[in-house]
Order: C-alpha cells, then structure tokens, then sequence
C-alpha cells in the first residue's frame, strides 16, 4: 500500500532531522519527494507543469516496485509467460496512442507487439470468460496497472534528481536509463513497539490471516495448509488462513499473518508488508520463502514444511518465551535498518 510506504519514508526522514509535510501538490519552498505511482494522468501533467515552471526546484523519487523486462515487455513485478507479454504488448501500444503523458510511441513498440502478435490467442482464450462477462479479471488488471505505472515512471523519470529505493534489490534489473550514479540509497522499514504492544497485551487467538492480492499461488497454498491442519489433527485449533478483504474489513485477532509470495518464481522479498503485519496488524509475519535479501526476514517466523504448522502452535501456546525472542530480534534488526537509513538520508541531504 501506497500509505505504508509513506509513513515508512516518513518514520525515516524524522528520525534523520528533516522537516515533513506530506502533501498533494508539489512545493516551490523546499526538495520533493515522490512515490513511483505515475498512473493518474493529471498527476503526470503537474509534474511536467511544476517542473516547467520550477526547474530549480528538486525532485526526488522513492522506488518501491521492482523492474522486469521479460520477451521484451518491460512493465514492473512482470512475472507472467508470452501470452501476457503479448498481451501487455499490444496494451503497451493502444495506451501510448490513447494517452499523450506516458511518452512517444515508437515503431519498434508496434513492431515488436506484430512479432508477439500470435501468443495474443492463447491469453485470449485464457481469460475468455472474463472477457465474455465483460470484466477484466483480477490478475490481468494487475498487470495493466503495473505496465501503465512503469511507462507513466519512464516518461517522469526526466524530472528527477535522484531515486531512493524501499527494498536493496530493485536496482538489480534497472533498465539502462535509470543511472546507478543516481540511486541515493535505500530506506529500511522501523518497525516501532505500538504493533508490538498488540500481541504482547494478549487476546489474541491462535489462527492466521493474510491480506493482498489472492493470486492462484497463493490460493493453492492456503488450501495446502489447511489440508495440513487437517491431517495432523490440529485445524478446529488453528484453522484455515482467513483472507482480509483488500479494503481493510476487521481488525486482525490472530496472532500470526502469513505472506507467501504472489508466485512460484516471484525473486524478491517484501519488507513493507512485513512491516505492516506488525506495526499495523500487530501479528506475528510468517514467510513462505527466505529470499536472504532484506535484514526484516530474519525477524520473520519462517514457514519451511508441514511441521512448521505444529511450531506455530508451539509458538503460540508459549508466548512467554517467543515473544522476548521476537522482540529482541526485532530491536537488533531496528538498530541496523536506523543505521543504514541515516547513511542514505545523509547522502540524500547531499544533494539538496
């Protein structure tokens, strides 16, 4: 989430001495930071205005999706086969011809969604009965979205000063006008003891939640993990994972959240959903997947086999020694991600 995102930035700029305003428009007084969401066309044209008319005046952007270029369809968090990257590349070129603030159409966009052009039948018989319905499914609007924040990013990249990234591994696959010598640093999520106090205080039942995009990898895993429950005698105890609807819907009263990845080959990790599960629904995150690419896996309980169902419920009905253990985690992580956010936040004042 977009807010998520904000207030880790803003936990950080604090704590590094700045002064904050979040705000809707840009401010000709003081550095302006961003956050890579370039969909909303009037945005994209009061950035091109502000910039027009300001360009002494510097703007910096926060990163916080991963780039993919996959059959020659750049978008971000592209993790599908040729029929979508056909798909996205005929989408790619209806969108730039429809609007005019995600940058020229080039001829080797059209040519290149002709070559793709045969793989567009089978996506279409892929999602037929959404197209039938008259409805884009879940999982293509997904992709659209992403592909019109990345092409809505590359037409603005031209305004920006610098970039700062929420995770340490999204300039791994940066295209190549995106400059390393550009990349300011990273900002860690600071996770403080308002989530923690949630799960300390009690009264939280055992049982697992999740909230996100319900993908089909994901909702073939939590009907294994049921399967699981069921088969070690423990599902009346734990039960099966309860999917929190995208809007909020109730407070979370379990006392773990569970975040496996969108897919079977997603690479990276996501430490503001981690940050969120605690300091927001104040559960205890479990991964799925360990990618060893962010210091907040380590505080994480890690979900390898179905006996990791049994030391869930080991953890909880020992709560007076997991719980320290977690904490103690969680601070030394905190010490580390303060550190290396006052390194960025340094350079950042840099260049101001």
């Amino acid at each position: 989430m977009v807010e998520d995102c904000l207030s880790v930035v803003n936990a950080a700029l604090v704590d590094s001495g700045y002064t904050v305003s979040i705000a809707d428009s840009f401010s000709r007084e003081m550095p302006n930071l961003v956050i890579d969401e370039f969909t909303d066309f009037q945005f994209n044209a009061s950035l091109k205005d502000f910039k027009a008319k300001n360009p002494e005046v510097k703007v910096f952007v926060i990163l916080t999706e991963f780039f993919s270029r996959r059959y020659g369809v750049e978008s971000f968090n592209f993790l599908g086969g040729l029929p979508d990257a056909s798909m996205l590349a005929l989408l790619r070129v209806v969108i730039k011809t429809y609007r005019n603030d995600l940058g020229c159409l080039e001829a080797k966009e059209v040519l290149h969604a002709l070559v793709l052009s045969p793989f567009l039948f089978i996506s279409l018989i892929q999602n037929a009965k959404n197209w039938i319905r008259g409805h884009l499914g879940q999982s293509v609007r997904e992709k659209v979205y992403f592909l019109i924040r990345q092409l809505g990013f590359s037409a603005a990249i031209q305004y920006f000063e610098g970039w700062i990234t929420l995770h340490p591994s999204i300039m791994e696959n940066s295209p190549k006008y995106l400059s390393l010598k550009n990349h300011i640093g990273t900002i860690y999520p600071v996770v403080t003891l308002r989530g923690v106090a949630g799960f300390q205080k009690g009264g939280r039942r055992l049982g697992v939640m999740f909230s996100g995009s319900l993908t089909p990898y994901r909702a073939k895993f939590f009907a294994k993990f049921a399967r699981i429950a069921i088969c070690l005698g423990v599902f009346r105890r734990i039960g099966r994972v309860r999917i929190k609807s995208a809007d909020g819907g109730s407070i979370a009263d379990e006392f773990f959240s569970i975040h496996p990845p969108k897919a079977k080959n997603a690479k990276y990790s996501s430490p503001v959903r981690i940050y969120r599960a605690i300091e927001i629904d104040s559960t205890i995150p479990v991964i799925t997947r360990c990618h060893g690419q962010h210091p907040i896996e380590n505080i994480c309980f890690y979900y390898r086999n179905r006996f990791s169902v049994k030391e869930m419920i080991d953890a909880y009905t020992q709560k007076e020694r997991f719980i320290p253990d977690f904490i103690k985690k969680l601070d030394h992580y905190n010490d580390l991600a303060v550190s290396m956010n006052r390194t960025t936040l340094g350079r950042l004042r840099e260049r101001i």
